[in-house]
């Protein structure tokens, strides 16, 4: 509340209220972590025989982490990619929980080892979709060349690290082959043997590839891959627009323009003919 006038110095108590402007500050309360005891309590039979009670789930030996801090740290080693040591650092610093790099280890291969029925679960869920897209990296392991293979939804993602780049390693991912929805890749030529599938190529990699032949163009010469990467560019903020609008349809008019923009530049410079995928 306002004390006096800031013009002429008149108290203001009583006087009506005309506005009210709202400063919101977010922040977090105290965060320290708390230990719960569980005592196990033993008891001698009239027959000489001493039975100690069951400890209860999540306290199987003398000192266990609980589920919470397990989950932040299985999270800042595999979804932030924190190395065990600095892992075990951000948690001594931020809520005062000591523990060793091998805990972190420990915590995270048991976490890994309880995921068979997700990734049962994610695979299903993304072979089921409507559209997914699939990509494939090089990865090194013990010093050789491997692939992680990746297929997603904007739900799930599905990860595996495979020796082989090409169909033995989406055979054993296990999702396209039984996928019917439409697939966004690379256009890496395995993907186009599964038939059952729609294609459409990934737009990261389109705009990439139509950057590189940007940068090849003469400086201040028209280039028809930057008319193609701006209509592309431009079709992906319709859609996105009508999404965050509750629209089920871009702006037709809009759409169409940026769409003949595209084709327009793509019929400049004629596509090179690909080899049919290998069976």
């Amino acid at each position: 509340m306002p004390d006096c006038c800031g013009r002429c110095g008149a108290g203001l108590a009583g006087r009506p209220v005309t506005g009210v402007e709202r400063r919101q500050v977010p922040d977090l309360p105290p965060v320290r972590a708390e230990v719960t005891e569980h005592q196990l309590i033993e008891r001698e039979c009239g027959c000489g025989v001493r039975t100690k009670a069951a400890a209860p789930q999540g306290a199987e030996a003398p000192a266990c982490y609980g589920p919470r801090i397990a989950a932040v740290i299985v999270y800042l080693y595999i979804g932030q990619f924190l190395s065990n040591k600095r892992t075990a650092q951000a948690l001594a610093e931020l809520f005062g929980v000591s523990l060793s790099t091998g805990t972190v280890a420990a915590l995270t291969t048991r976490a890994a080892g309880r995921l068979g029925g997700f990734l049962e679960h994610a695979r299903e869920q993304i072979a089921g979709s409507d559209v997914a897209g699939f990509d494939e990296t090089g990865f090194r392991v013990d010093g050789r060349l491997h692939w992680v293979h990746c297929a997603r939804t904007g739900k799930y993602t599905l990860l595996m690290v495979h020796p082989r780049r090409g169909k033995q390693a989406i055979e054993a991912m296990g999702v396209l082959p039984s996928f019917g929805g439409v697939a966004v890749h690379d256009a890496w030529a395995p993907y186009d043997s599964y038939t059952a599938a729609g294609h459409q190529l990934c737009c990261a990699h389109a705009l990439r590839e139509l950057q590189a032949v940007t940068d090849l163009a003469p400086a201040g010469q028209w280039c028809w891959a930057t008319q193609a990467a701006d209509a592309l560019t431009a079709m992906q903020k319709l859609v996105s627009e009508a999404i965050s609008q509750g629209r089920d349809v871009a702006d037709p008019a809009a759409m169409a323009a940026q769409i003949h923009a595209c084709r327009s530049a793509a019929l400049i410079w004629p596509a090179r003919p690909r080899p049919a995928p290998a069976r």
